[in-house]
């Protein structure tokens, strides 16, 4: 199933949803195993790491889309029908909701703080929401379909939510005090973009597309000589031709700042971006691979198999992560 690098501390969960998860994102508490699955299904799930185990399940009536954690027992899940609901993972119940939070399907929901998240729709808006009282705060127009979205939370002076479009391109929104927009740049990939992630140093961010390429980009003018592009989850595919699939999700590794990428030609790769080297992929799996998350302390890795398109089954799999793995290679030679 996995490469030599990482074929080690690799395991199946036994239960998994029954069919394509949205999202997978661990809790943000060092040393905490749970993490939650939104699915297509119906269902969100919560789960254990270490051991595997399947601790509750938050039923909806639409399918969900995201989630985000907003302190050790809250989760925020952003559904189909535009809905956002906050969940205590000890009871399974729902204790606040916003219903018709967009005018279209909530795409991706973001924490800022432990009462605070930003959601981006297909209404082409991102709005702010006070969790203590489920009301809008702050909107910011996009005019575009949201079809990816970070934050950073490095520079406190000048917080930022980047955002991209179904118009190919990076919207740049300042969330300090409400939304602000702040920039709107063309991306540097030239397909739709899939997947973003915010560096942990705040400085700039990774983007994907569905032409299996990414790029490193930065935000400040006197940095952009720094950035650059380069293909990722491709393979040969008949009488010579590259097969090319998108790139489903990116995520950084919370200490050493390396990124994986997962894809829909059913890899994961790890990527050191300061020395623009990859540190090692999986083989195939049987499906593509739709969403991964890290562990706050880094010790694991969760990631979601299986697609729309496929009538496999879906999966959810766990690594156990090495820091000889993770590590940031300098000028180590990987390839």
């Amino acid at each position: 199933m996995a490469s030599s690098s990482s074929v080690q501390n690799l395991s199946r969960i036994p239960i998994s949803p029954m069919d394509t998860i949205s999202a997978i994102r661990f809790h943000e508490e060092v040393g905490n195993p749970h993490f939650a699955v939104m699915s297509w299904d119906c269902k969100g799930y919560l789960y254990r790491a270490d051991d595997g185990s399947l601790l509750q399940k938050f039923p909806s009536n639409f399918p969900l889309t995201d989630c985000a954690w907003m302190d050790s027992t809250r989760l925020c899940a952003t559904s189909l029908d535009a809905r956002i609901t906050i969940i205590d993972t000890r009871t399974n119940q729902a204790v606040a909701q916003a219903d018709r939070a967009h005018e279209s399907t909530i795409r991706r929901v973001v924490k800022l703080d432990s009462t605070t998240i930003i959601t981006g729709g297909w209404d082409k808006k991102v709005k702010m929401w006070d969790t203590r009282t489920m009301k809008n705060v702050a909107t910011g127009n996009v005019n575009a379909k949201v079809f990816c979205m970070d934050v950073t939370h490095a520079d406190r002076s000048s917080p930022k939510l980047v955002v991209g479009g179904s118009d190919k391109h990076i919207h740049i929104f300042d969330y300090g005090n409400g939304i602000t927009k702040l920039e709107e740049r063309e991306s540097a990939l030239k397909y739709q973009l899939r997947s973003i992630a915010c560096m942990p140093d705040g400085q700039g961010f990774v983007q994907g597309s569905v032409e299996g390429r990414a790029s490193w980009d930065y935000f400040a003018e006197d940095m952009q000589k720094g950035k650059f592009a380069f293909k990722c989850h491709r393979e040969p595919g008949a009488n010579g031709m590259e097969q090319i699939h998108p790139v489903h999700d990116i995520a950084f590794h919370p200490i050493h700042h390396t990124f994986a990428t997962v894809g829909g030609d059913g890899t994961l790769c790890m990527w050191d971006g300061t020395c623009k080297k990859r540190i090692w992929k999986t083989s195939k799996f049987d499906d593509e691979i739709t969403s991964l998350s890290f562990s706050a302390d880094g010790r694991y890795l969760a990631m979601a198999v299986g697609s729309h398109e496929a009538n496999g089954p879906k999966e959810v799999w766990i690594k156990f992560l090495q820091d000889s793995e993770v590590m940031q290679r300098g000028s180590q030679k990987t390839r």
